[in-house]
């Protein structure tokens, strides 16, 4: 591993996080293993103190000579000198005990001190001690060996210190783990992001399963990548398509126009001339029209606008609105609504735009005998056979007809603006309808779906999951 690299690691943010952390358990660590290494050796210092006062109290109570006496037994069962007494008398003189202990040394009576026992050879022994003048004038002095205590003490804090150290080292370890973890997920998504800026709009950012912050963020922009891939394929498809639509009537206009002027034909023919150039020049306004009221409605301040909107009342108006024409046609246009329809946030006159849009596009490839339905449910399920018409939970409205239906190959194809197919080539318009229902279903953040309706074609609006 390269010190660049180690570098980069040290410096992303979830190695500096992980090393925060781990210097507050750190210092919380030092500070609860100092309390209890304090508590500890505080406690086993008073039981040593609470040992030898007992031990005075009690040899209090005795005569000198009996005081005598049992300081010399316990000499002689204490070779090892761990608990050894001192019995002085009132000129500072031993009388008992086998140890020196000059009276001088003792800070104070009737408490715990420090003493130390220098044996010999010059080798010392730390001493716990408590000293009383009794009654007749004698110093009763008891101690006790706490060697093994000071021991335990300086075994406990190696202990501890070595605890420490390793929770640190083990704790820079895995922050460093995690360091390097996150800057191969950056690197990775600084290249992916490279590829993009140089162009390659199909690039993603790689997002993993774990769900965290990085996955999150590298998810949106994802979205936020498929949305820009599309409306770039989609200004590409705006721009084939206004060329190909475009030169068919304007070529008609000039040609129509420019034979006018040529052969200077009579007022007849000259009037029939302007009224073909004013049909085709109505059709180019019509598309350019719908390609604006397109852009306006993929505006998303739009939003600001939304309120309730009775879905159930809408359906009405529209099924009212093309009642005559499908009778014209010979088709049955039926409204199929539960009494409890629902309703949706948003702006009323978008809604009605998508329902009449899907309503006359089912009445143009509709023959004659058939039927279309126009269905909202409560329940959130198409009466469609498709998969795509499938269930969800939530209001869900739909559009269905008797008619040839839409391939599934073209179902995805069918919303791009200036796309018609094989069948609807012989039908009038430009191929804007389904284009601007999609782009008011993405501003009411709906899901716009294709299924068979066995016979004809579904086409459901329903809230995204």
């Amino acid at each position: 591993m390269s010190f660049a690299r180690l570098r980069e690691a040290l410096g992303t943010s979830h190695f500096k996080v992980a090393a925060q952390f781990l210097l507050l358990f750190a210092v919380t660590g030092s500070l609860v293993l100092g309390l209890v290494y304090w508590r500890t050796s505080v406690y086993l210092l008073r039981e040593v103190d609470v040992s030898l006062k007992d031990n005075v109290d009690r040899w209090s109570q005795l005569s000198v000579e009996n005081l005598q006496r049992e300081i010399g037994r316990r000499t002689q069962r204490d070779p090892t000198r761990r608990y050894p007494a001192v019995l002085l008398g009132s000129a500072g003189t031993r009388l008992a005990g086998g140890i020196e202990i000059d009276e001088r040394t003792v800070p104070g009576y009737d408490r715990a001190f420090d003493l130390t026992l220098v044996y010999a050879d010059d080798r010392t022994r730390p001493l716990r001690a408590f000293a009383r003048v009794l009654p007749s004038g004698h110093v009763l002095i008891v101690t006790q060996d706490i060697h093994e205590l000071r021991e335990f003490s300086e075994r406990l804090r190696a202990v501890i210190a070595i605890g420490l150290l390793l929770f640190v080292l083990v704790g820079l370890a895995g922050a460093m783990a995690f360091g390097l973890s996150a800057h191969r997920r950056l690197e990775s998504m600084r290249r992916a992001l490279a590829g993009i800026v140089d162009g390659d709009l199909s690039a993603r950012l790689p997002a993993s399963r774990s769900q965290d912050d990085l996955a999150r963020i590298a998810t949106m922009v994802n979205h936020m990548l498929d949305d820009i891939e599309r409306l770039m394929g989609e200004v590409k498809g705006v721009t084939d398509g206004i060329a190909h639509d475009l030169r068919t009537p304007l070529t008609r206009m000039l040609a129509s126009l420019e034979r006018a002027r040529t052969q200077a034909p009579a007022r007849e023919e000259l009037l029939d001339v302007v009224d073909k150039a004013i049909v085709d020049g109505r059709a180019l306004m019509q598309m350019f029209t719908g390609l604006l009221r397109i852009a306006e409605i993929e505006d998303v301040v739009r939003r600001d606008n939304f309120e309730d909107v009775d879905l159930r009342s809408l359906c009405a108006d529209v099924v009212d609105y093309y009642e005559p024409l499908a009778q014209d046609r010979g088709i049955a246009l039926v409204l199929e609504a539960d009494s409890s329809a629902p309703t949706l946030s948003g702006d009323a006159n978008l809604l009605f735009d998508a329902v009449a849009n899907l309503v006359d596009n089912a009445l143009k490839f509709t023959p004659a005998g058939g039927r279309v339905v126009v269905a909202l449910s409560a329940s959130g399920t198409t009466h469609g056979t498709g998969s795509e018409a499938g269930s969800a939970a939530g209001p869900l409205l739909s559009v269905r007809d008797t008619g040839p239906g839409i391939a599934p190959e073209e179902r995805e194809l069918v919303f791009s603006r200036f796309y018609r197919g094989e069948k609807s080539r012989h039908q009038p318009g430009h191929g804007l309808g389904l284009s601007l229902v999609a782009a008011i279903a993405r501003l009411h953040r709906l899901e716009l779906t294709i299924g068979d309706a066995s016979p004809g074609c579904v086409i459901g609006l329903r809230p995204t999951p």
